[in-house]
């Protein structure tokens, strides 16, 4: 299975990669030989993380390389099996700044650079460039990162047809056997009485709406993960322009991450009991289309006057959050395509962040950061006050309305009908 990461087993020879700073080169480099020193030369070889540079012995194979990583292991690991030939190679620490977590983010990244869908193409799939598992690390930590690093990206590269509500259950009944976890569904009559949000935004498609319920694990703090599940999203009746519509067979980017985020943490034997949430569904055109101005149920209580149907998301976002509450976690985070104003807001490479406690979002944040083994991937942290709950009073009935105006902030106001199960604010 390793060697679909671009990994071989522990103890497997392969053309050994000195790992070094940018420093250590330099040092190095002053006392290298006649010989490799002009080569470097030859090269034009500048030592920048991610670099690399290899020599050749005598009888013209490669003898050895060179790599470069910095502050961002993961992302040097990634353009350092990039930069190299196919081939097998193995880490060898040449720095006295490499423990066993950078090797880990090193090789971690360069398992991810390895990936390629190649699902629906008849050509032979790309060779892949090979790396022996670093001695010293948590394999099952790493193995586990890249299986639902892995998977997140197959669910979301899968196209709209094939990766309907039905395979995302399906994808979820094939995790709960390998990890002996249990699983729920919910849907058809149930879900119309007991997730009555879930199922008025998927109720017009071809496959039906329906909620995942994984739980997994005996002991340790309660951790409940869910997913927006949205497979597709037309926009419903208020639909979206052709290029809006192009790519959001991604609307369900929420639900891959949740899956694949479990997925690590089942095969890394974290002590947690975990519960993992996901609302699928569809929002397509038929006759049975929620309309602008409908007032719907949500399994809070709370009544909602719909402003735009391609404001979904949050609405099968409600009906999961409020029933995850139902088992007092210990800890909740939602993950979602939540609005298209989160692009317009932070561009394409800026993940948001709403969180209900300071002290929580201040800790995600300072992680993303930690010493040794950034990740590249930062978050920024948005508002999310009562305040703005005044903008969507009710017009029409005694409900929580969602509107989606251009005079609002529509990026906030998108996750308030989130917040409210969870705050408890009171129109």
């Amino acid at each position: 299975m390793i060697e679909n990461f671009g990994l071989k087993s522990a103890g497997s020879a392969g053309t050994e990669i000195h790992l070094m700073t940018a420093d250590d080169f330099a040092i190095w480099q002053a006392k290298a030989s006649d010989a490799h020193q002009g080569w470097i030369s030859a090269q034009n070889f500048h030592a920048k993380p991610g670099k690399s540079i290899y020599f050749a012995a005598t009888d013209g194979r490669i003898d050895f390389a060179i790599g470069i990583f910095g502050n961002h292991a993961v992302w040097d690991g990634a353009a350092l099996a990039a930069s190299l030939p196919k081939g097998h190679w193995q880490f060898t620490a040449a720095s006295d700044d490499l423990d066993a977590g950078l090797l880990e983010s090193l090789a971690l990244g360069w398992g991810l650079g390895q990936y390629q869908f190649h699902a629906y193409r008849s050509a032979p799939a790309p060779a892949v460039n090979y790396l022996t598992l670093p001695d010293g690390i948590h394999a099952d930590r790493l193995i586990g990162q890249m299986g639902g690093i892995y998977l997140c990206r197959d669910l979301i590269n899968q196209p709209p047809n094939h990766m309907t509500p039905a395979a995302l259950q399906t994808t979820m009944e094939t995790l709960a056997k390998t990890h002996d976890a249990t699983l729920e569904t919910h849907s058809g009559a149930a879900l119309e009485t007991e997730f009555p949000a879930i199922n008025i935004v998927g109720r017009a498609a071809e496959i039906g709406p329906r909620l995942m319920d994984l739980r997994w694990g005996k002991k340790g703090p309660k951790i409940t993960l869910i997913g927006k599940g949205i497979t597709f999203d037309s926009g419903g009746l208020d639909l979206k322009p052709s290029k809006a519509m192009e790519m959001m067979k991604k609307d369900m980017g929420g639900a891959a991450t949740v899956l694949g985020l479990a997925a690590a943490l089942m095969a890394s034997h974290v002590d947690i009991q975990l519960r993992v949430l996901v609302a699928a569904a569809e929002n397509a055109v038929s006759d049975r289309s929620m309309r602008p101005l409908d007032i719907i149920d949500t399994r809070a209580g709370l009544k909602v006057e719909v402003g735009n149907t391609d404001a979904e998301g949050r609405l099968v976002l409600a009906d999961a959050i409020a029933y995850a509450l139902e088992d007092a976690p210990d800890f909740l985070i939602d993950f979602a395509t939540l609005t298209g104003a989160a692009r317009v807001a932070l561009g394409t490479e800026l993940p948001a962040l709403f969180c209900n406690h300071d002290n929580t979002a201040a800790a995600i944040l300072a992680r993303q950061m930690w010493p040794k083994i950034r990740c590249g991937d930062c978050l920024y942290l948005m508002i999310m006050t009562g305040i703005l709950m005044l903008a969507m009073r009710p017009c029409r009935a005694p409900a929580c309305r969602d509107m989606a105006g251009r005079l609002r902030p529509r990026f906030s106001c998108a996750a308030l009908p989130v917040k409210t199960p969870i705050g408890r604010i009171l129109m």
